[in-house]
């Protein structure tokens, strides 16, 4: 089988945080900046980041999926891109699916990866059932 390099993501060109503030103010109205943001534990070769869209006094709980500065897409190894089609194909099809809010682009200066709402975890079904 033979490996086929898609792309490389983009290297980021600006801080971080700043090109995440520009990209939430841009699709949110009244957004002036981003809060509390942490990079969660888990996904061997991809990131996750949390964080708040700060609208004045209210905040709006975000999850960015993020490939990492020179990661390759491959046939092995689809990426980001594909990873938010299949989680809106499966949601259109009535697959309980997180909601893909906004997937990156090249303009965006953050690589490869998209938006989800945040949601809290309640755990798996058995979590749940010891908890009664």
């Amino acid at each position: 089988m033979t490996e086929q390099v898609a792309q490389i993501s983009d290297a980021i060109d600006e801080p971080f945080e700043r090109a995440l503030t520009r990209l939430v103010s841009r699709l949110f109205s009244g957004v002036t900046g981003v809060g509390g943001l942490a990079r969660l534990s888990g996904g061997a070769s991809q990131e996750t980041w949390s964080f708040k869209a700060c609208e004045g006094k209210s905040q709006r709980p975000l999850i960015l999926r993020r490939a990492p500065p020179g990661y390759r897409v491959t046939a092995a190894s689809p990426g980001l891109v594909t990873e938010a089609r299949l989680m809106e194909l499966a949601a259109g099809h009535g697959v309980p699916s997180p909601r893909v809010l906004y997937v990156l682009r090249p303009e965006d200066c953050l690589g490869d990866g998209f938006l989800l709402p945040f949601r809290e975890s309640r755990g798996c079904k058995a979590e749940r059932k010891q908890e009664r």
